[in-house]
């Protein structure tokens, strides 16, 4: 069993999929083995945009959206594994983004910009 693996994944601000990938870098270069896209679930996505609209914001739809996205994100990355069988006991890291669901640059932020996403 290789403890060299390394997965990466995200999902942009048009929230329309998820884009994983599952790299090896026990040997260099360091490679790809396999790589997947998919398709943000409806339901999550329409949540999700809801959230972005919003300058007020429920907590407990905050919460379980965030648990969502963390789950979509999960069932990705298994679904990557187990094409490949891999044991997700050999992968070392996941590199995840989360969902941005709020950003508030520099320029409006008042000296103090942040961003926020979502999907621990």
């Amino acid at each position: 069993m290789s403890n060299s693996y390394f997965i990466g994944i995200i999902s942009g601000t048009s929230m329309d999929a998820a884009d994983c990938a599952l790299l090896d870098f026990l040997a260099p270069p360091p490679f790809i083995i396999d790589f997947t896209c998919e398709v943000m679930p409806p339901r999550l996505k329409e949540q999700l945009i809801e959230l972005t609209r919003n300058k007020s914001i429920d907590l407990r739809e905050l919460g379980s959206t965030d648990v969502a996205v963390a789950e979509f994100f999960g069932k990705v990355v298994n679904k990557l594994l187990e094409r490949n069988n891999i044991d997700p006991g050999s992968v070392l890291a996941i590199g995840s983004h989360g969902q941005t669901i709020w950003h508030e640059p520099p320029q409006t932020a008042r000296n103090r910009p942040f961003s926020t996403q979502i999907g621990d």
